[in-house]
């Protein structure tokens, strides 16, 4: 009945979220090797860095499956909506 009270939902901004894989884990040494040469990204939506992070661990939604040993390199952000 009252359209126009209705709030618009508020644009998400685009994250890049680039990570290494199966990373290698020593136990003996106590080292953890992480090869360049796996490096990936993906892109996801959120309102903050805190929720694009949230947002690429989430299993349900998320594209990436997360092994036990995914490392994280950087989250920037692409596009700023609103």
């Amino acid at each position: 009945m009252f359209g126009f009270l209705r709030k618009k939902p508020k644009p998400k901004n685009v994250y890049k979220v680039t990570y290494i894989p199966c990373a290698e884990i020593d136990e003996e040494k106590g080292e953890v090797t992480c090869r360049l040469c796996n490096m990936r990204e993906t892109y996801v939506e959120a309102e903050n860095l805190f929720e694009a992070q949230k947002a690429f661990a989430d299993m349900k939604v998320g594209k990436v499956v997360l092994t036990p040993h995914t490392y994280i390199d950087r989250i920037t952000e692409v596009v700023h909506r609103g």
